[in-house]
């Protein structure tokens, strides 16, 4: 009984000595583009290879058409059902991207958020949307035939 009483002293006061050392981690607040790129292709999320497919299109929506074709396009979801693609689209619109249905030659539906002639800047897109959109980690690049 002493014994026990003795240990339960000890360990009382050990855990009086402990201070904690624990630092809450420091977040950067910088928005620059530039950086979002490069700091999103050094996280895990963005590591994997952006795939490219290359593909025939349409637009699902002619008044799409107007903004032209491009060779390059930013996938965020693909659909076999028109309905799901249009409630992605209107998703995206919500949070603030530019989105256009994009009918494959497969028929697929495209949900897209950017069409561009330069691919460099298509990739860029892609490493920004993986690190301020982690829910778009799949995205890829479609490549127009």
């Amino acid at each position: 009984m002493i014994l026990l009483l003795s240990i339960t002293v000890v360990a009382c006061k050990t855990s009086k000595d402990i201070q904690s050392t624990y630092q809450p981690p420091v977040v950067s607040t910088q928005t620059d583009s530039t950086s979002d790129v490069e700091r999103a292709k050094n996280t895990a999320i963005t590591q994997k290879p952006i795939i490219m497919r290359t593909e025939g299109i349409t637009f699902y929506n002619p008044n799409d058409e107007n903004g032209g074709y491009y060779d390059y396009y930013v996938i965020i979801g693909s659909f076999s059902l028109a309905s799901n693609a249009t409630n992605l689209s209107d998703q995206l619109i919500i949070k603030g991207f530019d989105s256009i249905i994009l009918k494959s030659e497969s028929g697929n539906y495209r949900v897209a958020v950017k069409g561009t002639n330069d691919k460099q800047e298509a990739q860029d897109l892609v490493y920004r949307i993986r690190a301020i959109s982690p829910e778009y980690s799949d995205a890829w690049l479609l490549r127009r035939k």
